[in-house]
């Protein structure tokens, strides 16, 4: 009777011959069906813990390079964010400065108008139509 992995548990498979062992496998263990068996797990569990290995290996990688790329996007934001309040501020300065140079504008044609009103002469009232005329 050998035994077969199926779909995670090991089953018995009757009738079926072992595999040819090789060399370094052959002993009495070649023999005890139950040996073969308990052979063919830890082998199968030993290429299970390679691959698994290899796998947590690469996401180790695969996470250091994200970490890498978080932190530079964090950089990114921050450098943004920076120029976002340095162009928050300077906007805020030109719009003061354009507030004043309207304000000064205005102080200028209020005295201009005043000035034109004290030069101009009143104007005189027309003289009356006469009726017979």
């Amino acid at each position: 009777m050998r035994w077969l992995r199926m779909r995670g548990a090991w089953l018995k498979a009757p009738g079926l011959l072992p595999p040819k062992l090789m060399h370094c496998c052959k002993s009495s263990a070649a023999e005890d069906p139950r040996k073969v068996g308990l052979l063919e797990r830890l082998a199968d569990l030993g290429r299970a813990l390679i691959t698994t290995e290899a796998e947590l290996k690469h996401l180790r990688e695969t996470l250091n390079e994200v970490k890498q790329d978080v932190r530079m996007l964090t950089a990114d934001v921050q450098e943004v964010r920076e120029r976002l309040v340095r162009l928050e501020t300077s906007r805020e300065a030109d719009l003061a400065r354009l507030e004043a140079q309207m304000a000064r504008f205005r102080a200028e044609v209020e005295r201009a108008e005043t000035r034109l009103t004290r030069l101009l002469p009143t104007p005189e009232p027309p003289p009356p139509l006469s009726s017979g005329e």
